[in-house]
């Protein structure tokens, strides 16, 4: 399938520059949806501290009965 339009030059290369993926997401005129990937995302590992910061801030926004179901589940 042909991409509508172009990724315009600049866009994809500072999509590349920090890593992130691009697609394309539209309707065919048979009424289905079709995704085509213009640039893959790069592998990212996130930092230990990066995840326990999002952790922490995961939990802190839990009510109370949501935290206790999550501690029992661990």
């Amino acid at each position: 399938m042909e991409q509508k339009d172009p990724v315009p030059e600049e866009l994809a290369d500072t999509l590349e520059r920090f890593g992130v993926g691009f697609a394309w997401f539209f309707k065919l005129q048979s009424g289905e949806y079709d995704l085509q990937v213009v640039l893959e995302p790069k592998l990212q590992t996130p930092s230990r501290t990066d995840v326990n910061k999002y952790i922490v801030r995961f939990i802190g926004a839990l009510g109370e009965k949501e935290r206790a179901d999550l501690e029992t589940s661990i």
